[in-house]
């Protein structure tokens, strides 16, 4: 029995026909571009409020900017991505367009979507667990 708390969590994002236009663009399977993007913000979209700001940090040599993830695809903003979309991160369809553009430059690096999708949160432990969950969710997806 599938739970109201499960429905919830799984439910599609408000930005999902924006989601797909870009997807269909990219040539981005609609279940892998709608699993990166809840894998990355945990919601539906509620506009473009997920604005890592970025902030200063001092130690003995001085201070610094750290670079924050900005966005729905929360994309680093501190990384050359020579691709269409990259350059205004905090609009929201151009965050989508860079992120699904990473997203599929990765498909052809690695050779397939699943490591894509993992390659898309780096490597290691806390990349294959985000692959489990990315893949949990195109499961919910395509059994909806």
């Amino acid at each position: 029995m599938i739970t109201f708390l499960a429905l919830i969590q799984f439910a599609l994002p408000v930005d999902t026909a924006l989601l797909y236009k870009v997807a269909d663009a990219q040539q981005v399977p609609r279940q892998v571009a709608l699993a990166v993007a809840w894998m990355e913000t945990r919601t539906g979209a509620k506009g473009n409020n997920y604005l890592g700001p970025g902030r200063e940090q001092c130690d003995s040599l001085g201070c610094r900017r750290v670079c924050r993830e900005i966005g729905r695809m929360q994309v680093n903003p501190c990384i050359s991505f020579n691709l269409p979309g990259c350059k205004q991160l905090r609009i929201l369809e151009q965050n989508i367009t860079c992120g699904l553009g990473i997203l599929s430059y990765l498909k052809v690096r690695e050779g397939n979507w699943i490591l894509a999708i993992q390659k898309y949160n780096g490597s290691g432990p806390k990349a294959r667990e985000y692959l489990a969950k990315a893949l949990g969710y195109i499961g919910w997806l395509t059994l909806r």
